[in-house]
């Protein structure tokens, strides 16, 4: 089992969508934590927290990326699409 949140600044003002799948949520990210906490109570405990560590250090380097990466990234989804 799993859950994707898509998370906002919070900034950014969210309109009416509909998500259809259960296991998706999308939020602003002042409200981040009482979902995940909520999620963690409900859901069974699948990975030790070694697991969350080692995929969390895996996952930052690409949070960190700089302008230039972004803009790549950016250009890249344009010539795709």
């Amino acid at each position: 089992m799993f859950r994707s949140y898509i998370i906002f600044s919070e900034r950014c003002e969210l309109k009416k969508m509909f998500v259809h799948s259960p296991e998706v949520k999308v939020m602003n990210r002042n409200v981040l934590f009482r979902e995940v906490a909520d999620d963690m109570t409900y859901l069974p405990e699948i990975l030790s927290i070694w697991e969350i560590n080692q995929i969390h250090t895996e996952l930052s380097k690409y949070a960190l990326a700089d302008a230039a990466t972004k803009q790549a990234h950016v250009d890249a989804m344009k010539w795709r699409n």
